[in-house]
């Protein structure tokens, strides 16, 4: 149960960082994750919502599973699925 939690923990924890620093600075970011850059306003603000808000309110929803025991193996599963849609998605060509 400890293990499950801290990699929960983990996981919510680099979502909210990732997410605070593309909401932060969506352009710097971007252009350090990707090696190109934002050429528009409209890209800027999509960059922030989608990897800034986002990826801040799936750290915040997993938190908010991990800290009650009755929802734990929900988080788990959570994290689960972020991590595997995630890989299965920078395999795809």
């Amino acid at each position: 149960m400890i293990q499950a939690k801290l990699m929960v923990w983990m996981t919510a924890l680099i979502f909210l960082g990732y997410g605070a620093l593309f909401t932060l600075s969506p352009n710097a970011l971007f252009e350090r994750v990707t090696d190109s850059a934002l050429f528009s306003y409209s890209a800027s603000i999509d960059v922030r919502a989608t990897y800034g808000g986002m990826s801040v309110a799936v750290g915040i929803i997993l938190i908010l599973l991990v800290i009650k025991n009755e929802t734990l193996k929900v988080s788990v599963v959570a994290s689960t699925l972020l991590a595997g849609s995630m890989a299965f998605a920078r395999t795809m060509v």
